[in-house]
Parts: C-alpha cells; structure tokens; sequence
C-alpha cells in the first residue's frame, strides 16, 4: 500500500458549538410531567436549602485533524485516510480550597481508514494507532474520530466517578451516554440541536428568568431539563442549556440533581468579554480544553513526523 497525504491540519473540534435555539420539530415521545402537571408548568427557583457542593468535576475532550490523505491498495484504488489527536480530560474545582486543577488527561492518535490491513504509522507519543473506520467515506471517518473520543472520554468519567465522594457532582460536557451509571452525574448541553417540549412549556423556556430551571421531563431513558444561565440579554435562547441525567434514579433524586444544578452552574458560567462562546461554555470546561490543546502536541512537529512516516 501507499500513502499520500494532502492536506493537513483543518482545526480543532470539540463535541458541541452554540447555535440559537433547537429546529421547531418535536423530537421522540417526551414525558413532561415528571414534576408538574402541564398547566402547571412554570419557570423554578431552586430552593433556598439546596447549595451547591464543595467539589465539582468537568469532564471535557478535544480532537484535531492532523491530516488527511489516502492510502492505494495493491489494485491501484484510493481510500481516503485521517491521521487525528484527541484527548480528554477532567478537572476538579474545590470550593472549599479555592482551586481548580486537572485530575486526568489522556492523549491518544489515530490514523482512521476503511482497509483491513492498514498498520500504524509514527513511534513514541507520534505514533497513530490504525482503527479500523466504519466506512469508505471521508465524512465517515470524523464520525468514527468522534466515536473514539467519546470513548476516551468515558474513560475519563469512569476514572473521576472512581474517585468521588458522596457529595461530589460530576458534570459531563455533552450527552451523557454510556456514563449512565455514573452517581450523582449529569450530561450538560451547550447546544439545542433538538426540540423536546410542546409550544406552550417552550414558551417556559425561553422566558425564564438567570438562575431558573424547567420542570424535569423525561423521553429516551433519561430525565432532562433546562436552565438559564446569567449572560447578556440576547436571543430567547441566550444563556439556555439543558441539563440531564439517568432515569435509574428516582425521580425524586432527579428533581434534585435538577435544583442542585440550578445553584451550581451559574456560578461557572463565562464572560463574554473572555470567551466567545459565553455564557455556555463554563470557566472550567474552557480551562480543560486549553489545557488538552496544549498536550495534543505542536501541529508542525506532527505534520514533520507524518511527512517523514511515508518517505
């Protein structure tokens, strides 16, 4: 086989970007009446007893196309390759002490292709582990790249909930999937890619004061619900993020981890001023994905080691 590479390095991803509200359409069967009533539905105030806990951790991964290229078979066929980083990590921020430090980070490369017999390629910590892709196509390769972050991320998630007391809350940068099983954890959405609620709660939504949550909803496994984040008055959506955690809990333990949330995250939220991406890329999230940027390694000296891997 041969490779090629041409082009390299097309940017950083993570696992969500902003975007101003979800499609119209309503997404799956939803359950809204897990905490009120329909006609009762009406923006929460956490109560005054709930406060947020001494320690909470952000887990959090990055992934950068280092290149691509392709790889011709012995029949003279090209099947397009990617050679990526990616890395995910976790840090713990200690209200009681005052920091916030990076308790896990873990680096990994990958060169995704669809051929069978592809090897790896580079040594020591440049060295690009072959997986196998799920198909012959480009677009397929970076959601197969995703799917490896996702596990590495999870990884993560299983050594944080490892070492955590009690009274600890982890908080998942996304979707919570396989990390269900995680106690006192919660999957955190920047993006509302999808429209679970009727007209009249998303109305509860987006008039929702800084600080207030919906009531909790259930659909797919999981209980859900939103929360507004303080910010600069903007869009109905400006601020909005939904929150979820796993239906093995009671749904009394879910409501919760719902007020628990409502008095924790506000708190962590970014400025406009220092992240583009504020309010709903909180500080330590921010800080994480510097930091894993950083470990992914210096692109050039990457770029020299791939060149030098096919002469």
């Amino acid at each position: 086989m041969n490779l090629s590479w041409d082009s390299w390095g097309d940017g950083y991803g993570a696992s969500v970007d902003i975007e101003d509200g979800p499609s119209s359409d309503r997404s799956g069967d939803v359950d809204e009446q897990v905490e009120r009533k329909l006609g009762d539905w009406e923006a929460i105030a956490p109560p005054d007893s709930v406060t947020p806990p001494d320690v909470v951790s952000f887990v959090d991964g990055v992934m950068h196309n280092d290149a691509r290229g392709w790889l011709t078979d012995e029949a003279g066929d090209a099947h397009p390759v990617l050679a990526a980083s990616y890395a995910a990590g976790v840090v713990r921020c200690d209200r009681r002490r005052g920091v916030a430090e990076v308790t896990s980070a873990l680096v990994e490369r990958a060169l995704l292709s669809a051929l069978p017999d592809a090897t790896s390629l580079g040594t020591g910590p440049a060295r690009y582990v072959a997986h196998r892709a799920s198909r012959d196509v480009a677009e397929h390769l970076d959601r197969d790249l995703s799917k490896l972050l996702v596990a590495l991320e999870l990884k993560a998630s299983r050594e944080a909930g490892a070492g955590a007391s009690e009274d600890e809350l982890l908080v998942v940068d996304g979707r919570l999937r396989e990390r269900r099983d995680l106690s006192n954890t919660v999957g955190y959405i920047k993006t509302q890619h999808s429209n679970y609620l009727q007209p009249a709660q998303v109305r509860v939504v987006t008039t929702m004061p800084v600080g207030h949550r919906t009531p909790v909803f259930a659909f797919a496994g999981l209980f859900s619900w939103y929360l507004r984040l303080p910010g600069p008055a903007g869009s109905p959506w400006s601020g909005i993020v939904r929150v979820e955690c796993s239906d093995r809990v009671e749904a009394a333990d879910a409501i919760h981890l719902a007020d628990l949330s409502a008095v924790t995250l506000p708190g962590y939220a970014s400025r406009a001023y220092k992240d583009p991406r504020a309010p709903q890329n909180l500080i330590p999230i921010a800080g994480l994905e510097r930091r894993l940027r950083g470990l992914l390694g210096d692109s050039r000296l990457l770029q020299r080691s791939l060149r030098a891997a096919v002469r």
